[in-house]
């Protein structure tokens, strides 16, 4: 079974989806078959399916990405996942520490067609000290800045050891919030930040 995230940000595969949602397409032999996860706030998001019963595998694969949701149900109703709830509160924009070097363009357009109103933007962030550090959605976070909102929702994720080198890489190149980090084409991504970070991993394996 292959898992494979959709890049478009607001897909219309399945009529009826009225909020942001997150999709995979998962090929199995020669069926394929997508799942799309509405968001509806941030608790709860609504699988949209052709396919028979989602596999335990996909759901992983959306929390991974959205992991400040706590509730998820089928459209007819039924429970599929189900936690405590998270906690989420607002920021200050700017007292945010950034993880990453860059912003893809190509992305950041992608989300600017619609996000409409800082609800539309959940981060996850890890503390340390009195120290907000992003270590994901830095494109929502350039879109918050690009849109004049001040503060965001975030929500308090696992620490991992790799963030601190993350972070010196930033702080070395006088980047410390979102309006320091440059926008730069997808192609330039994809050498400067992409291979960077395959190269830091596969270090990390040796």
């Amino acid at each position: 079974m292959k898992i494979e995230r959709c890049e478009e940000e607001r897909l219309n595969h399945h009529v009826g989806i009225q909020n942001h949602n997150t999709s995979f397409r998962v090929t199995d032999l020669k069926e394929s078959t997508q799942y799309d996860f509405e968001i509806v706030n941030h608790q709860k998001a609504i699988l949209h399916t052709d396919g028979n019963e989602c596999p335990q595998e996909v759901i992983e694969e959306f929390l991974f990405y959205s992991g400040f949701i706590n509730h998820i149900e089928t459209l007819e109703g039924t429970i599929i996942y189900h936690q405590p709830k998270k906690k989420v509160m607002k920021v200050p924009l700017l007292n945010i520490q950034p993880s990453q070097l860059y912003i893809n363009e190509a992305k950041l357009n992608r989300l600017l067609t619609w996000i409409q109103k800082p609800e539309d933007i959940i981060i996850p962030i890890i503390e340390e000290g009195n120290q907000w550090i992003s270590i994901d959605g830095h494109t929502r976070l350039k879109a918050a800045e690009l849109l004049g909102f001040s503060e965001i929702y975030v929500y308090l994720d696992e620490y991992e050891p790799y963030i601190d080198d993350f972070v010196y890489f930033c702080q070395k190149e006088q980047k410390f919030n979102i309006r320091d980090l440059p926008i730069i084409t997808n192609e330039a991504y994809q050498i400067k930040w992409c291979l960077f970070c395959e190269s830091y991993f596969k270090s990390k394996e040796v």
